[in-house]
């Protein structure tokens, strides 16, 4: 018998929160919070390395297609990350999830809580 907590997946609206926690881990900058209007360059710190990883994270967490780097220069605010995800699931070109991956990442990349549910 599969584990259905194990193979649970993330909700739909869950994804801005878990974006929001991917964002806030991988920033140079460490913030406390991460908000839909903060700028990832100018208030969070990024630069090309960290933007790389976090494209890098989101194709493996989401399942996405390689982002080209112009697709990642047009991201210039967290809202813009939580967009171009819930558009990747809605035309069926990301998947969310399973819980135990999401768990996995955080694990591996310091501990940051899961969105609740």
């Amino acid at each position: 018998m599969v584990d259905s907590i194990a193979t649970a997946q993330i909700r739909a609206d869950q994804v801005p929160a878990l974006i929001h926690q991917v964002v806030r881990r991988i920033s140079p900058l460490d913030p406390r919070a991460v908000g839909d209007t903060l700028r990832l360059s100018e208030d969070l710190g990024y630069d090309s390395l960290a933007l790389a990883e976090l494209s890098f994270t989101l194709e493996d967490l989401f399942g996405l297609s390689t982002l080209t780097p112009d697709r990642v220069l047009t991201i210039d605010e967290v809202r813009d990350v939580v967009s171009l995800i819930e558009q990747a699931l809605a035309d069926d070109r990301a998947h969310l999830p399973a819980r135990s991956d999401v768990e996995k990442l955080f694990k591996r990349n310091r501990a940051v809580s899961l969105p609740p549910g």
